[in-house]
């Protein structure tokens, strides 16, 4: 099977090796978390013959990179086989035990100890399984397997070519983001849908139907109940966003024996007609929106940086530069 080579690390390893585990879902947190990043075994073999694993990658980094210890580029597909164990630390386990694995391109089947859990289809959403059956006191085993097809699918392939140059970049395959677990109660907040304006917010929770949502505010805490599973929040005088004061108000949702946290921004876009021509305004008045195009690729990583760091430091840099305005080009 014929692979191509990529470029060499960028980033030290003792740098990835030290790093701690990073919350990947900031927009609904709960205190428990069970990280599998790190390393794990790993073959890459045509369809029809049974993997080596004999080979290590470091999840959740796509093996064209050079963070994931591989750094090929691998035919059209190739199935790409992950295998790991671990053990749940005493006192993880609560009612229910999710698995989430944030994404992998472009087809993914998943077992749990043997037991197959599911199929998803599609690079760039997340996806999980409750896997609270099939789990065993002590040591468990996980398996992934992702074939990529890259442009001979339907699915989206994004800016991705095997013979990368000119609008095209290097393909990602596999694993290529955080690949993780929690522990949650019977009944639990399983997504929340946050739509905020420049007075406040309305949020809906999945899963639930009472709770009591407390808003942290400059001037304290706003409570307001959770009815069928929807809360409204309006604040006095809003702080309103903007991308010279991005201020993001925090929130902490109780729901019985689940507890998460969030975050909203309250701000307005809109189109003003001013000295008879239309201005897009920001937060009621006109601004002017100075941008740039950013493709999210990163040297070392691809589709992942080395640390979620590298996103701030982006925006830092093209701040510094002069710009307000960032467009993620094809990637989610």
């Amino acid at each position: 099977m014929k692979t191509k080579k990529l470029i060499a690390l960028d980033t030290p390893e003792a740098s990835l090796a030290s790093a701690a585990p990073v919350y990947p879902r900031p927009c609904l947190r709960r205190d428990s978390f069970f990280s599998l990043d790190g390393e794990w075994e790993f073959s890459a073999k045509p369809r029809g013959f049974e993997p080596d694993l004999t080979k290590k990658i470091r999840v959740p980094f796509p093996p064209e990179s050079a963070l994931s210890g591989i750094g090929e580029v691998f035919p059209d597909g190739t199935e790409l086989c992950y295998h790991r164990r671990f053990t749940l630390p005493d006192g993880f386990l609560r009612d229910r035990v999710i698995l989430h694995i944030g994404a992998t391109d472009q087809v993914a089947e998943v077992w749990l100890n043997g037991h197959s859990l599911g199929k998803h289809i599609g690079g760039y959403l997340p996806f999980s399984f409750d896997i609270t059956p099939h789990l065993h006191p002590g040591e468990n085993t996980v398996f992934i397997r992702v074939v990529d097809e890259l442009d001979k699918h339907i699915l989206p392939w994004g800016k991705q070519k095997h013979k990368r140059g000119g609008m095209w970049y290097t393909p990602v395959s596999g694993i290529w983001q955080s690949v993780w677990m929690e522990s949650v109660p019977l009944t639990y907040v399983k997504a929340l849908d946050i739509r905020a304006d420049g007075s406040g917010a309305t949020i809906r929770a999945e899963g639930v139907d009472e709770g009591m949502l407390i808003v942290t505010t400059p001037e304290g805490l706003v409570c307001e109940k959770l009815r069928d599973g929807c809360a409204r929040i309006d604040l006095t005088a809003p702080r309103l966003w903007s991308p010279e004061d991005p201020y993001l108000y925090r929130f902490k949702l109780i729901c019985g024996e689940d507890t998460v946290h969030s975050y909203f921004a309250c701000r307005t876009l809109s189109i003003r007609e001013i000295g008879g021509v239309k201005r897009l305004c920001l937060n009621g008045k006109p601004y002017f929106f100075h941008g740039l195009l950013d493709q999210g690729y990163f040297p070392d990583g691809i589709f992942t940086p080395a640390h979620p760091s590298r996103y701030e430091k982006d925006i830092l840099l093209a701040k510094s530069a002069g710009f307000n305005t960032l467009r993620k080009h094809i990637k989610i």
